[in-house]
């Protein structure tokens, strides 16, 4: 066992204990992590505030719960975080969301080799399209997306935060990355017909 997931389990179990100055540690330490999270799922400045708050709190409820052998702090509490958002969304969402995999056009196979050169052009039309693209996606998809290539996450990490495995989560990726290649192809074939 590492030194980190050492310092982290003896953290935790004071959290448990309610040791005020490991809960102040707690909140010094990741608090911005988290913030950048949740504002990445609710991007008003003030409910995502209030639901790091929820979600802080939940992780001190259960730090006796925390096992870092399972996962590191900053993924075990990322995976709180997310799943507080999620039921937030879930709970006040007064959108309906469809499938990109009912539009036509959308489910067409698409090479890895394909949407990694489509996704690493530096040409500013296609960012745009991109951009674009994105706001048609899930808030999870959007999530993955960004856990996976923003913040480089490694896929065992993200599998722990999706409450997946990583073969899964690669093949959700691919689907994910050829609705927003399909997305952008569509955007500009309407703006160039």
């Amino acid at each position: 066992m590492d030194t980190g997931n050492t310092d982290s389990k003896m953290l935790m179990e004071r959290v448990a204990r309610g040791d005020a100055m490991a809960i102040r540690q707690l909140v010094d330490d990741y608090g911005q992590m988290l913030l950048r999270q949740t504002m990445r799922l609710v991007p008003m400045k003030e409910e995502a505030e209030e639901l790091l708050h929820d979600a802080l709190l939940r992780a001190i409820r259960f730090a006796h719960q925390y096992d870092a052998q399972r996962a590191s702090l900053p993924t075990w509490l990322l995976r709180i975080a997310y799943t507080t958002c999620l039921r937030h969304i879930q709970r006040h969402s007064r959108y309906q969301t469809i499938s990109l995999d009912d539009v036509p056009g959308m489910a067409d196979e698409v090479s890895e080799e394909t949407l990694d050169n489509a996704f690493s052009t530096g040409n500013e039309g296609r960012i745009q399209f991109l951009v674009r693209a994105l706001g048609f996606l899930s808030t999870e998809d959007r999530t993955l997306l960004a856990l996976r290539y923003e913040e480089d996450r490694p896929l065992t990490e993200v599998a722990y935060l999706f409450d997946s495995t990583p073969d899964a989560l690669y093949q959700r990726l691919h689907r994910i990355r050829r609705r927003l290649y399909n997305l952008i192809k569509h955007f500009e074939h309407a703006d160039h017909p």
